[in-house]
This record gives structure tokens, C-alpha cells and sequence, in this order.
């Protein structure tokens, strides 16, 4: 008994969406805009976005310059934004804002063609230009809309976006010590601290810091050592004074026992 209703269900939804189908296809070779866009709209509303986007992209262009092309635009980015295609809604999310300057959805628009960059933002190991475009979308948009409700949202999509940055960038600063090139970390790493002074990563980046500098100066030519000994050891003193109860403190104070033992030889054979 299941199975025969089950089967019958099936039939009717078959059929249901054949005539659906069938519908859709008089309306779509239709010398009718206004058949269209009425039906464009019901579709919109009904959720059906894939029908929505063929029926409007027909009509746009008979529309254009009325205010019935400004929902035309509206719609079909949403449906794709609905849809899940967030590179075509930002793009055409950015050209409704661009076109229609003076719209009741301007503001609206300009503020989700940097969200659907944002939805897009890859995980942090991966290249992040769509990372670096949404926040310039998002700061964009705080410039002409500052007192926009959104304004908030777009400053907390800004820092979860910047987060993502700032762990690639130390993430590729450390690399350099991992692979032991302590020159270019030290370079690398100076560079992180300075352009992220509040980060997250501010500490760690600090304790490689140091490590990078007593391994450059360990793996030196002799009359070089003594120098950058020196320099390291003023790294280490600079981050105790910084974190004097980091959990990296144990290590560097043992670090620094031993570069205190290299300055004391060489200083004696000078």
C-alpha cells in the first residue's frame, strides 16, 4: 500500500513539474515584457530564482532607463545571491549601486556587494584576494553610507576578515624560521609585528623573533657572532620586559643563559 501511494506521488509531482515546465517555456517565447516581468516577480517570490534570472536577463533591456529596470537589477542580484552564486550577485550588486547612485536599494546593494566577497573569503592557507577586496568593499561602504545601520555589521566582517589575514601573514613570517632562512624571519617578522601591533599573534611572533635572531647569530661567521649575539640578546631582554609572565619565558631565559655564555668566550678572545 506504501508503495502505491508512494508511486502515486511520484506521478504527480511529475506532472506537476512538466506543466511547470511547459508554462514556463510559452512565457519565455512570449512577445510579452509585461507578461514577463509580472511572471519574473512571481517567480522571485515563489523562490523559483533560476527562472526568475532567465526571465529578467530578457527583459532588462527593454526596461532600461525606467524604474522598473532598477527592480529588475534588484531581483536578479538577490536570486543569485539566493542561490548561492555570490560572485555573480556581488557583481551585479556592485553595478546596481554603481547605476542607480540615488536608489531606495543603493545603500542595501553597495553593502552586499562586499558580504557576498565576504561569504566567498577563503580559509586563511589559501590566496586571499577576495579577502583584501571584500574589506575594501567593506570600508567603501562605511565611507559613503557612515551612518547606515550596517555600519556595525560591516566593521565586524571587517575584523573576522582581517583575522584571516593576519594568521596567513604570520603563518608565512614563521615559515621562514621553519625552514631555518632566520635572516628573512627576522625581516619577515619585524614586518608582521609592525603592520599588525595589536594582533593575536603579537607575542608568538615576538618569542620567533628572538629564536631567529640567536640562531642567525649562532649560525654566523665568527667575527659576526658577537654583534648579533649582542643584538639578540637585547631582542630577548625587550620581549621579558614586554611578557614578563609568558608562557615562552622558561625557554628564552635558558636561551639567553647560553648567549651570555657565547658574548663571555668571544669577548675573551678579543
Amino acid at each position: 500500500m506504501k508503495l502505491k501511494y508512494s508511486l502515486f506521488f511520484i506521478l504527480i509531482i511529475t506532472l506537476t513539474s512538466c506543466k511547470e515546465n511547459v508554462e514556463f517555456n510559452k512565457i519565455v517565447k512570449a512577445d510579452d515584457p509585461e507578461l514577463k516581468y509580472a511572471k519574473a516577480m512571481e517567480y522571485y517570490q515563489q523562490g523559483s530564482y533560476y527562472k526568475a534570472i532567465q526571465l529578467i536577463e530578457m527583459i532588462i533591456p527593454y526596461y532600461r532607463g525606467t524604474t522598473k529596470s532598477q527592480e529588475l537589477y534588484y531581483h536578479m542580484a538577490w536570486s543569485y545571491y539566493y542561490q548561492g552564486d555570490y560572485i555573480m550577485a556581488s557583481y551585479h550588486f556592485k553595478e546596481f549601486a554603481r547605476t542607480f547612485p540615488s536608489s531606495k536599494y543603493a545603500e542595501e546593494c553597495a553593502f552586499q556587494t562586499a558580504y557576498c566577497k565576504y561569504m566567498l573569503a577563503p580559509p586563511y592557507y589559501l590566496d586571499q584576494s577576495i579577502t583584501k577586496g571584500a574589506i575594501k568593499d567593506f570600508q567603501l561602504f562605511i565611507t559613503r553610507y557612515p551612518n547606515s545601520v550596517k555600519v556595525k555589521d560591516a566593521k565586524e566582517c571587517i575584523d573576522k576578515l582581517t583575522a584571516n589575514l593576519e594568521k596567513k601573514d604570520f603563518t608565512n613570517s614563521k615559515l621562514y624560521y621553519d625552514i631555518k632562512e632566520y635572516k628573512a624571519a627576522i625581516v619577515s617578522l619585524n614586518n608582521f609585528i609592525k603592520d599588525y601591533p595589536a594582533s593575536k599573534f603579537k607575542e608568538e611572533a615576538q618569542f620567533y623573533l628572538c629564536l631567529s635572531h640567536f640562531y642567525y647569530a649562532l649560525n654566523s661567521v665568527a667575527d659576526k657572532q658577537l654583534p648579533r649575539f649582542l643584538e639578540a640578546i637585547d631582542v630577548i631582554n625587550n620581549f621579558t620586559m614586554l611578557y614578563p609572565d609568558s608562557q615562552y619565558a622558561n625557554k628564552l631565559n635558558l636561551i639567553k643563559a647560553e648567549i651570555e655564555k657565547q658574548i663571555e668566550s668571544k669577548q675573551n678572545i678579543l
